[in-house]
């Protein structure tokens, strides 16, 4: 037993900062979705239209990298800790 709580004592602080950076990141997903659903809803004809659609797929892409780019400064902030 004492090798299982020797493993998640050091596998919790990654669980717990990759959690809630995959909640920050999901919720820019979530906005975004909405975001979506209303250009769906409401046309906007001409350039600034696709001007939104194409601000709607950079968010999406921006929220992945948001998501690993928060993991990789909480790893390094972990590490500095230790």
């Amino acid at each position: 037993m004492n090798f299982f709580e020797e493993v998640w004592r050091a596998f919790r602080p990654y669980l717990v900062r990759l959690t809630i950076d995959f909640l920050v990141s999901a919720s820019l997903w979530v906005a975004l979705f909405i975001f979506k659903i209303l250009t769906n809803l409401i046309q906007v004809p001409g350039w600034a239209g696709i001007f939104i659609v194409n601000l709607h797929s950079a968010g999406i892409v921006a929220a992945l990298f948001i998501l690993v780019f928060l993991f990789v400064v909480d790893i390094a902030q972990i590490r500095r800790e230790k």
